[in-house]
């Protein structure tokens, strides 16, 4: 089934899988801020190898003023993919990481007012993926919680980064380099990496888990091993006051957050709901259906 702006283009158009320009895209003032490109009219039958080399056949009608790439069906692909795309296109996939990092302080506050508890108490757990990203997210954070680990590879990156974030906010943040042993202290578990490996079975029942990377792998491995865990892998935005052509970017009511970063203007007052296991909730459905009534699992929630 066509959805979006591939609605709009006649099938004949690509039986060869040729990139066609269909529309441009304009804000409330008239002014272009992209243009939408049709490459497939049906996803159903395309594999993963077709999908990559048709976005690249767009270097057959891009220009030299296109800098950026938003793309349908993102979560078809990994990192290596999108490493790839760039390399082969010189375009910027995005992603939509940059505006998860930075909504995930207002959810996380949002969350707790609604349950009336207070979020400074919680011990919060962050998987580094070693960039700027982590840092941006532990200054964002900083102003709101009291008690902060950090987890990752480089050893080095983080502890300037600790460094750092301690002489601009005079946060202190714990270090740990094997985290397994401690899973059981944390309320929340903040992950951007996408290769990350943990035992599941130290993570308490009642612990909220925001997966901000590309292929959430952590997700899917915490889905299949406990089910009733709350794992927030997305957000979701409005957006028809960015641009004209609205249907033609998106036909559902809200665009997920890679989508929402193209527009480089965030605003609390665009956010919408969070997607847990592939559904959506406002924030006060999460907490009310998801949250607040959970049933702690016998044996992971010693502590409180």
């Amino acid at each position: 089934m066509k959805k979006g702006i591939l609605k709009y283009v006649p099938d004949k158009w690509f039986k060869r899988k040729k990139p066609r320009f269909v529309t441009n895209f304009t804000d409330h003032n008239g002014v272009i801020v992209g243009k939408g490109v049709g490459i497939f009219t049906d996803y159903n039958e395309l594999t993963k190898e077709e999908y990559i080399q048709g976005i690249i056949s767009i270097n057959k009608i891009k220009s030299d003023e296109d800098k950026f790439l938003v793309l349908d069906n993102l979560y078809l692909l990994t990192v290596e993919d999108i490493n790839y795309i760039e390399n082969e296109t010189g375009l910027s996939v995005i992603d939509g990481k940059d505006a998860r990092v930075y909504f995930l302080t207002y959810v996380l506050k949002e969350i707790h007012n609604f349950l009336g508890e207070d979020l400074t108490k919680k011990e919060i757990l962050i998987i580094s993926d070693e960039s700027s990203k982590t840092y941006k997210l532990i200054l964002n954070l900083s102003k709101e919680v009291r008690f902060l680990t950090v987890t990752g590879e480089d050893e080095e990156e983080i502890k300037q980064i600790a460094e750092d974030v301690y002489n601009n906010t005079g946060l202190s943040i714990f270090f740990s380099k094997n985290i397994n042993r401690i899973l059981t202290n944390y309320n929340i578990i903040i992950n951007l990496k996408d290769n990350v490996s943990l035992d599941l079975k130290n993570i308490r029942s009642k612990t909220i888990i925001f997966d901000l990377s590309l292929e959430k792998n952590l997700s899917k491995a915490l889905e299949k091993f406990n089910s009733s865990l709350v794992i927030i892998k997305d957000f979701l935005f409005t957006y028809d006051h960015f641009i004209m052509e609205s249907e033609l970017f998106e036909d559902k009511g809200e665009i997920p957050s890679y989508k929402y970063e193209a527009f480089k203007d965030y605003n609390v007052d665009d956010f919408e709901k969070v997607v847990v296991h592939d559904k959506d909730y406002s924030i006060k459905e999460l907490v009310d259906n998801k949250i607040r009534y959970r049933i702690p699992i016998k044996g992971l929630d010693n502590k409180k």
